[in-house]
């Protein structure tokens, strides 16, 4: 299995600027017919925007792990 990063570069390095910058669009859409990869897109955003640490694809804070588990209390999944 693939990636988010090897899938989609551009979209990662987006969120990953749009992080660290501090200058995230108040909506992203996303659109197609990859469901999966577009959950997993949010998801991440999610993690990044919410990360108390390093925004590290590997990082271990502990919203990072909630959101990983689908446990975190501010981000919602329908």
């Amino acid at each position: 299995m693939h990636s988010l990063n090897d899938k989609y570069p551009f979209l990662i390095k987006y969120l990953d600027n749009a992080v660290t910058s501090g200058n995230m669009a108040h909506c992203i859409l996303f659109y197609g017919s990859d469901i999966e990869a577009q959950y997993e897109l949010a998801l991440e955003a999610a993690r990044m925007l919410n990360c108390k640490e390093s925004h590290s694809a590997d990082c271990q804070c502990l919203n990072c792990n909630w959101i990983r588990e689908n446990k975190h209390p501010a981000v919602l999944t329908y």
